[in-house]
C-alpha cells in the first residue's frame, strides 16, 4: 500500500496574475520509505501546452532494460523505442493502462514508435524479456515536475485558479490505485 504525504503552498509568482505551486512529498510503500525522485507531481487540469507541435521522446532498450524506467509525456507526444542491444531482439507492447497496444518486435538498431493519445498511465513490457518494463505517464498539461532527493518540488507559470494536484508514484507493477489526488483551491 502506498502512502503519500504532501505539503503545498501558493507562492508569489514573478509575473502578474500567475502563481507558483511548491511543496514537499514523502512516499512510503508497505511502511518503507521510497525515493521521492520516483514520483511525479502534476496539475491535472493545468494550462495547455504552449507549443503546437507534439514532441518525440526516446526510450532506449539497452542491457535488456528500458532506459529510462519511467517517462512523463504530454498528450499526443510520440515515444520512439530504440533497440541498442547487440544481437538481441526486443518487443514493445502494453496490455495494461489507458492505451494498450500490441507493439512489435525490433532487432538491433531498429525503432518502434508510438503516439500516446490518452491521458493516464501506460505500462510497457517486452514479451521476450520479462524483467523489461517501463511506465509512461501521459499528461494533458506541461505543469509537471519530479521532486528532488529531499522531496521538494516546484511548478511555475500557473494561472490563478483551482487545480487538482496529483502525486504519481512510479511503480514497476501497474496499479491503477497508485494515484493519490489532492484538490487545492486558490
Amino acid at each position: 500500500m502506498w502512502l503519500v504525504l504532501m505539503t503545498a503552498v501558493l507562492a508569489q509568482a514573478p509575473a502578474a496574475g500567475e502563481c507558483v505551486l511548491e511543496g514537499t512529498v514523502t512516499l512510503t510503500k508497505d511502511g518503507a520509505r521510497v525515493s521521492p525522485e520516483e514520483a511525479v507531481v502534476y496539475v491535472k487540469d493545468g494550462p495547455p501546452r504552449a507549443r503546437s507541435e507534439p514532441e518525440t521522446h526516446v526510450v532506449r532498450q539497452k542491457d535488456t532494460q528500458f532506459h529510462p524506467r519511467s517517462l512523463v509525456v504530454q498528450l499526443n507526444d510520440r515515444v520512439s523505442f530504440v533497440n541498442e542491444d547487440e544481437g538481441i531482439r526486443h518487443s514493445v507492447f502494453s496490455r495494461q493502462g489507458v492505451d494498450p497496444f500490441p507493439g512489435d518486435v525490433n532487432a538491433r538498431e531498429t525503432t518502434y514508435s508510438r503516439t500516446f493519445s490518452r491521458e493516464g498511465t501506460v505500462h510497457i513490457q517486452c514479451n521476450l524479456h520479462e524483467q523489461m518494463t517501463t511506465d509512461v505517464l501521459v499528461v494533458r498539461s506541461p505543469a509537471f515536475t519530479r521532486p528532488d532527493a529531499k522531496g521538494r518540488w516546484r511548478i511555475t507559470g500557473l494561472p490563478r485558479q483551482a487545480f487538482t494536484l496529483v502525486v504519481w508514484p512510479l511503480t514497476r507493477t501497474y496499479s491503477p490505485a497508485s494515484n493519490s489526488t489532492l484538490c487545492l483551491g486558490f
